[in-house]
């Protein structure tokens, strides 16, 4: 299957590439996703392979916003997945997922109509991962995720208190 084949089932929307992917053998949600976000990146700049000369899939405007809708939808995913880990107790697992959604959001972004959604998400994703930081007692991480909220909104009290704990676990109630 080639990448052009997963471009053209992206007209048919995200949960039909999913599973089709899924149908191929590709049974982690999370590989299912990588591929999905390749093949959005893919189409966005133009990189698709070529056959006689022309590009096999074209590129528009409305395929393009899909491509960071579905991104978005995937980031929402493994946010969800982030928070039953949280909820879990798998702090470790929680941070990891938080990490990857505020990649795939920073990617979103990028794209000028997915951008405030993209922000909020960054924002909430940001606050997630300082409190999963917080239960594992990394203390500097969980001071730059709440900073990196902190940026975006300077009263976020959620953002403010897990910024200030781990200042007081370090020693600095004052920084």
């Amino acid at each position: 299957v080639t990448i052009n084949v997963i471009a053209e089932k992206l007209l048919e929307g995200r949960p039909a590439t999913m599973q089709f992917l899924k149908q191929l053998g590709v049974d982690r949600l999370g590989e299912r996703q990588q591929i999905v976000n390749a093949a959005c990146k893919a189409e966005r700049t133009g990189k698709l392979p070529q056959e006689d000369g022309k590009r096999t899939f074209r590129l528009n405007k409305s395929s393009d916003q899909f491509c960071a809708t579905a991104l978005l939808a995937t980031v929402d995913e493994i946010k969800q997945r982030g928070n039953e880990a949280f909820k879990a107790g798998s702090n470790d697992l929680a941070a990891n997922l938080y990490g990857d959604a505020i990649r795939a959001a920073r990617e979103a972004s990028k794209d000028e109509d997915a951008q405030p959604e993209a922000s909020k998400l960054l924002v909430s994703l940001h606050s997630n991962v300082a409190a999963a930081f917080l239960k594992l007692e990394q203390w500097d991480a969980a001071i730059q995720a709440a900073s990196s909220v902190l940026e975006v909104e300077s009263d976020h009290p959620k953002a403010l208190y897990r910024r200030g704990t781990a200042r007081l676990e370090l020693g600095q109630p004052e920084a």
